[in-house]
Protein backbone atom coordinates (compact mmCIF):
# COMPACT_ATOMS: atom_id res chain seq x y z
CA UNK A 1 0.00 0.00 0.00
CA UNK A 2 1.22 3.53 -1.06
CA UNK A 3 1.95 6.10 2.21
CA UNK A 4 0.69 9.75 1.87
CA UNK A 5 1.36 12.81 4.08
CA UNK A 6 0.01 16.40 4.17
CA UNK A 7 3.80 18.39 4.66
CA UNK A 8 3.65 22.49 5.33
CA UNK A 9 0.27 23.31 6.63
CA UNK A 10 -0.62 24.79 9.93
CA UNK A 11 -2.58 21.36 11.15
CA UNK A 12 -1.85 17.47 10.14
CA UNK A 13 -4.92 17.88 7.65
CA UNK A 14 -3.70 19.80 5.07
CA UNK A 15 -0.10 20.52 3.01
CA UNK A 16 1.60 19.37 0.18
CA UNK A 17 0.62 15.62 -0.61
CA UNK A 18 3.81 13.80 -0.33
CA UNK A 19 3.51 9.75 -1.76
CA UNK A 20 6.02 7.33 -0.61
CA UNK A 21 6.85 4.91 -3.08
CA UNK A 22 9.75 2.55 -3.84
CA UNK A 23 11.81 3.99 -0.54
CA UNK A 24 11.18 7.77 -1.50
CA UNK A 25 9.06 10.17 -0.53
CA UNK A 26 7.99 12.31 -3.29
CA UNK A 27 5.48 14.83 -4.73
CA UNK A 28 2.33 15.05 -7.70
CA UNK A 29 1.85 17.09 -10.05
CA UNK A 30 -1.48 19.65 -10.24
CA UNK A 31 -1.76 18.31 -13.91
CA UNK A 32 -5.67 17.02 -14.06
CA UNK A 33 -6.22 17.09 -10.67
CA UNK A 34 -9.69 17.86 -8.41
CA UNK A 35 -11.12 17.99 -5.40
CA UNK A 36 -12.09 14.61 -5.98
CA UNK A 37 -8.25 13.64 -5.22
CA UNK A 38 -8.57 15.59 -2.30
CA UNK A 39 -11.78 13.54 -1.08
CA UNK A 40 -9.92 10.09 -1.23
CA UNK A 41 -6.30 11.30 0.27
CA UNK A 42 -8.53 13.12 3.32
CA UNK A 43 -10.92 9.83 3.73
CA UNK A 44 -7.60 7.65 3.28
CA UNK A 45 -5.97 9.64 6.46
CA UNK A 46 -8.60 9.56 8.35
CA UNK A 47 -9.87 12.98 8.31
CA UNK A 48 -12.92 14.74 7.43
CA UNK A 49 -13.21 14.91 3.10
CA UNK A 50 -17.02 16.23 2.19
CA UNK A 51 -15.50 19.56 1.89
CA UNK A 52 -11.81 18.97 1.24
CA UNK A 53 -9.80 21.14 -1.30
CA UNK A 54 -7.25 20.34 -3.89
CA UNK A 55 -4.95 23.58 -4.66
CA UNK A 56 -1.74 23.57 -7.33
CA UNK A 57 1.18 25.52 -7.52
CA UNK A 58 2.96 25.01 -4.71
CA UNK A 59 0.89 26.95 -2.04
CA UNK A 60 2.38 25.03 1.28
CA UNK A 61 5.93 25.07 -0.63
CA UNK A 62 7.78 23.21 -3.03
CA UNK A 63 8.63 19.86 -2.28
CA UNK A 64 11.82 18.09 -3.55
CA UNK A 65 13.27 14.64 -4.49
CA UNK A 66 10.77 12.48 -7.52
CA UNK A 67 7.30 13.80 -8.11
CA UNK A 68 5.84 10.43 -8.62
CA UNK A 69 2.47 11.41 -10.12
CA UNK A 70 1.10 13.11 -12.45
CA UNK A 71 -2.43 13.50 -14.26
CA UNK A 72 -4.34 11.89 -11.37
CA UNK A 73 -7.73 11.92 -12.23
CA UNK A 74 -10.04 10.32 -9.63
CA UNK A 75 -13.63 9.37 -9.08
CA UNK A 76 -13.72 10.22 -5.69
CA UNK A 77 -14.84 6.86 -4.48
CA UNK A 78 -11.28 4.97 -4.37
CA UNK A 79 -9.89 4.11 -1.14
CA UNK A 80 -6.41 4.91 -1.56
CA UNK A 81 -4.53 7.08 -4.47
CA UNK A 82 -3.55 4.12 -6.17
CA UNK A 83 -7.19 3.37 -7.17
CA UNK A 84 -7.38 6.68 -9.17
CA UNK A 85 -5.92 6.77 -12.62
CA UNK A 86 -2.46 8.01 -13.16
CA UNK A 87 0.72 8.14 -15.32
CA UNK A 88 3.23 5.28 -14.54
CA UNK A 89 5.03 5.81 -11.20
CA UNK A 90 7.92 8.35 -12.05
CA UNK A 91 6.79 9.85 -15.18
CA UNK A 92 5.76 13.50 -15.13
CA UNK A 93 6.52 16.63 -17.32
CA UNK A 94 5.81 18.53 -14.17
CA UNK A 95 8.20 21.01 -11.70
CA UNK A 96 8.28 21.50 -7.81
CA UNK A 97 6.16 24.59 -8.71
CA UNK A 98 3.24 22.81 -9.53
CA UNK A 99 3.43 20.71 -6.83
CA UNK A 100 -0.08 19.26 -5.42
CA UNK A 101 -1.26 20.61 -2.09
CA UNK A 102 -4.88 19.65 -0.04
CA UNK A 103 -6.99 20.88 2.78
CA UNK A 104 -8.92 18.61 4.56
CA UNK A 105 -10.68 21.14 6.72
CA UNK A 106 -10.92 24.14 4.84
CA UNK A 107 -12.21 27.48 6.56
CA UNK A 108 -13.30 30.41 5.29
CA UNK A 109 -10.98 32.75 3.40
CA UNK A 110 -10.04 35.78 5.38
CA UNK A 111 -9.50 39.43 3.64
CA UNK A 112 -8.37 42.59 5.25
CA UNK A 113 -7.19 45.95 3.98
CA UNK A 114 -3.72 47.64 4.98
CA UNK A 115 -2.26 50.92 4.44
CA UNK A 116 -5.64 53.16 3.98
CA UNK A 117 -6.16 56.28 6.23
CA UNK A 118 -9.04 54.38 8.42
CA UNK A 119 -10.67 50.73 7.93
CA UNK A 120 -12.81 51.48 4.71
CA UNK A 121 -9.74 51.49 2.44
CA UNK A 122 -6.89 49.96 1.77
CA UNK A 123 -4.35 47.30 -0.31
CA UNK A 124 -5.79 44.00 -0.38
CA UNK A 125 -4.76 41.04 1.72
CA UNK A 126 -5.91 37.14 1.48
CA UNK A 127 -5.12 34.83 4.56
CA UNK A 128 -4.53 31.81 2.87
CA UNK A 129 -2.25 28.71 3.54
CA UNK A 130 -0.93 29.97 6.77
CA UNK A 131 0.00 33.17 4.94
CA UNK A 132 -0.98 36.68 4.65
CA UNK A 133 -0.59 37.68 0.38
CA UNK A 134 -2.06 40.55 -2.25
CA UNK A 135 -3.67 40.21 -4.82
CA UNK A 136 -3.65 41.47 -8.89
CA UNK A 137 -5.81 44.07 -10.26
CA UNK A 138 -6.18 41.87 -13.98
CA UNK A 139 -9.47 41.69 -14.91
CA UNK A 140 -10.47 43.05 -11.83
CA UNK A 141 -13.78 45.41 -11.78
CA UNK A 142 -15.78 47.39 -9.10
CA UNK A 143 -18.18 43.98 -8.29
CA UNK A 144 -14.84 42.90 -6.80
CA UNK A 145 -14.87 45.55 -4.35
CA UNK A 146 -18.44 45.34 -3.32
CA UNK A 147 -17.92 41.30 -2.69
CA UNK A 148 -14.87 42.64 -0.25
CA UNK A 149 -16.53 45.18 1.26
CA UNK A 150 -19.38 43.46 1.99
CA UNK A 151 -17.66 40.69 3.61
CA UNK A 152 -15.85 42.80 6.13
CA UNK A 153 -19.34 44.43 6.74
CA UNK A 154 -18.78 47.74 5.40
CA UNK A 155 -20.63 49.91 3.11
CA UNK A 156 -20.75 48.52 -0.25
CA UNK A 157 -22.79 50.21 -2.87
CA UNK A 158 -20.18 52.93 -3.79
CA UNK A 159 -17.33 51.09 -3.16
CA UNK A 160 -14.01 51.64 -6.03
CA UNK A 161 -11.33 49.52 -6.84
CA UNK A 162 -7.90 50.82 -7.83
CA UNK A 163 -4.87 48.84 -9.19
CA UNK A 164 -1.22 50.19 -9.77
CA UNK A 165 -0.80 49.60 -5.82
CA UNK A 166 -1.76 52.66 -4.84
CA UNK A 167 -1.15 51.63 -1.30
CA UNK A 168 2.01 50.53 -1.72
CA UNK A 169 3.65 47.06 -3.13
CA UNK A 170 3.34 43.83 -1.39
CA UNK A 171 6.40 41.67 -1.42
CA UNK A 172 6.18 37.28 -1.73
CA UNK A 173 3.56 35.43 -3.52
CA UNK A 174 0.66 36.86 -5.20
CA UNK A 175 -2.53 34.32 -3.83
CA UNK A 176 -4.95 35.48 -6.50
CA UNK A 177 -5.44 36.56 -10.30
CA UNK A 178 -7.75 37.46 -13.47
CA UNK A 179 -10.83 37.10 -10.52
CA UNK A 180 -14.33 37.48 -11.75
CA UNK A 181 -17.08 38.34 -9.56
CA UNK A 182 -21.06 38.91 -10.03
CA UNK A 183 -20.81 40.83 -7.22
CA UNK A 184 -23.92 39.13 -4.93
CA UNK A 185 -21.27 36.41 -3.72
CA UNK A 186 -20.55 36.71 0.27
CA UNK A 187 -16.86 35.50 -0.11
CA UNK A 188 -13.90 36.31 -2.16
CA UNK A 189 -13.32 32.51 -2.54
CA UNK A 190 -16.89 32.24 -4.72
CA UNK A 191 -15.35 34.42 -7.21
CA UNK A 192 -14.38 32.94 -10.86
CA UNK A 193 -10.28 33.12 -10.64
CA UNK A 194 -7.59 30.91 -12.50
CA UNK A 195 -6.35 28.76 -9.01
CA UNK A 196 -4.75 29.86 -5.69
CA UNK A 197 -1.20 30.79 -6.50
CA UNK A 198 -1.64 30.99 -10.45
CA UNK A 199 -0.82 34.19 -11.96
CA UNK A 200 1.12 36.80 -13.99
CA UNK A 201 1.19 39.65 -12.53
CA UNK A 202 4.16 41.28 -10.27
CA UNK A 203 3.38 43.84 -7.61
CA UNK A 204 3.26 46.78 -9.12
CA UNK A 205 0.03 45.56 -9.92
CA UNK A 206 -1.73 44.61 -6.16
CA UNK A 207 -5.32 45.85 -5.95
CA UNK A 208 -6.27 48.30 -3.49
CA UNK A 209 -10.04 49.17 -2.45
CA UNK A 210 -12.37 51.72 -0.94
CA UNK A 211 -15.22 50.77 0.90
CA UNK A 212 -16.72 54.35 0.50
CA UNK A 213 -16.92 56.32 -2.59
CA UNK A 214 -13.98 58.85 -3.52
CA UNK A 215 -14.59 62.37 -3.52
CA UNK A 216 -17.28 62.37 -1.16
CA UNK A 217 -17.47 64.05 2.18
CA UNK A 218 -18.39 62.39 5.46
CA UNK A 219 -19.23 63.34 8.77
CA UNK A 220 -18.92 61.40 12.30
CA UNK A 221 -15.52 62.36 12.16
CA UNK A 222 -14.36 59.49 10.36
CA UNK A 223 -10.86 60.24 10.10
CA UNK A 224 -10.61 60.93 13.92
CA UNK A 225 -11.84 64.45 15.82
CA UNK A 226 -10.19 67.70 15.32
CA UNK A 227 -9.47 70.06 18.64
CA UNK A 228 -9.91 74.12 18.87
CA UNK A 229 -12.16 76.01 16.80
CA UNK A 230 -15.07 75.01 14.76
CA UNK A 231 -15.49 77.59 12.42
CA UNK A 232 -18.08 76.64 9.47
CA UNK A 233 -20.89 75.38 10.13
CA UNK A 234 -24.35 74.85 7.47
CA UNK A 235 -21.43 75.20 4.35
CA UNK A 236 -23.62 74.70 1.24
CA UNK A 237 -21.39 74.55 -1.95
CA UNK A 238 -22.36 74.56 -5.72
CA UNK A 239 -18.99 72.38 -6.25
CA UNK A 240 -17.84 75.28 -9.09
CA UNK A 241 -16.50 77.61 -5.99
CA UNK A 242 -12.88 77.84 -6.34
CA UNK A 243 -12.22 78.42 -2.56
CA UNK A 244 -14.14 77.14 0.54
CA UNK A 245 -15.11 80.42 1.49
CA UNK A 246 -16.74 81.09 -1.78
CA UNK A 247 -19.65 78.49 -0.39
CA UNK A 248 -22.77 79.53 1.68
CA UNK A 249 -21.95 79.35 5.22
CA UNK A 250 -23.04 80.54 8.68
CA UNK A 251 -20.75 83.55 10.29
CA UNK A 252 -16.88 82.28 10.63
CA UNK A 253 -16.91 80.43 14.45
CA UNK A 254 -20.57 80.54 14.35
CA UNK A 255 -22.30 76.50 14.75
CA UNK A 256 -24.16 74.43 17.11
CA UNK A 257 -21.53 71.86 16.67
CA UNK A 258 -19.13 69.59 18.65
CA UNK A 259 -15.65 67.77 17.29
CA UNK A 260 -17.87 64.43 16.88
CA UNK A 261 -19.46 65.95 13.74
CA UNK A 262 -16.46 67.13 11.84
CA UNK A 263 -16.63 66.59 8.80
CA UNK A 264 -14.11 64.35 6.43
CA UNK A 265 -13.44 64.44 2.95
CA UNK A 266 -12.04 61.68 0.40
CA UNK A 267 -10.35 63.32 -2.59
CA UNK A 268 -8.49 59.73 -4.16
CA UNK A 269 -9.48 60.45 -7.56
CA UNK A 270 -6.85 63.05 -7.55
CA UNK A 271 -4.40 60.25 -5.73
CA UNK A 272 -4.97 57.87 -8.96
CA UNK A 273 -6.02 59.27 -12.15
CA UNK A 274 -3.84 56.60 -13.98
CA UNK A 275 -5.43 53.78 -11.84
CA UNK A 276 -7.78 52.60 -13.82
CA UNK A 277 -5.77 52.25 -16.98
CA UNK A 278 -6.24 48.03 -16.74
CA UNK A 279 -9.71 48.21 -14.59
CA UNK A 280 -12.86 48.38 -16.11
CA UNK A 281 -16.67 47.87 -14.66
Amino acid sequence: ETLIRLVGGDTESEGRLEVYKFGKWGTVCDDSVTDKLAAVVCRSLGFPWNTSEVYGNAVYGEGSGPIWLDDVICEGSEISIDECQHQEWGTSNCYHRKDVSINCSPKDTVVQLIGGANKYEGWVEVYKFGKWKKLSTYGINRKFASVVCRSLGLPWTTSEVYGGAVYGQGSGPIWLDEVDCVGNETKIQDCIHRGWGSHNCDHSKDVSISCLSPNEVYGGALYGQGSGLIWLDDVKCEGTEARIQDCHHDTWGVHNCDHTEDASINCSPSRGMNIFNSIED
